[in-house]
């Protein structure tokens, strides 16, 4: 069993931008930047170490570290990130 979380099966977020033919968020934006290759020169396979072996599986690391960083940018409480990560695509 792999507690490190893994991404088959996820679609990328550009995926929507897809299916409307243009981007949601401008181009020029932090987040189509980070929606779009941001945290891509991280891998998942980077942070394996710092997960145990055992253990109920967990977010990918480099979703995590796209939430922090949109968190710093908006300068955004934990709750308030939650919320967003929830329910907005901003």
């Amino acid at each position: 069993m792999r507690v490190l979380g893994q991404r088959d099966g996820v679609r990328p977020l550009s995926m929507v931008d897809g299916f409307l033919c243009r981007p949601l968020v401008p181009e020029d934006s932090i987040y189509y930047t980070i929606a779009h290759g941001g945290a891509a020169q991280f891998e998942d396979a980077a942070f394996a170490g710092r997960y145990a072996a055992k253990g109920r599986p967990s977010y990918q690391p480099t979703l995590l570290l796209r939430v922090l960083l949109l968190a710093f940018h908006d300068n955004t409480p934990d709750m308030e990130t939650e919320q967003r990560c929830r329910y907005d695509l901003r």
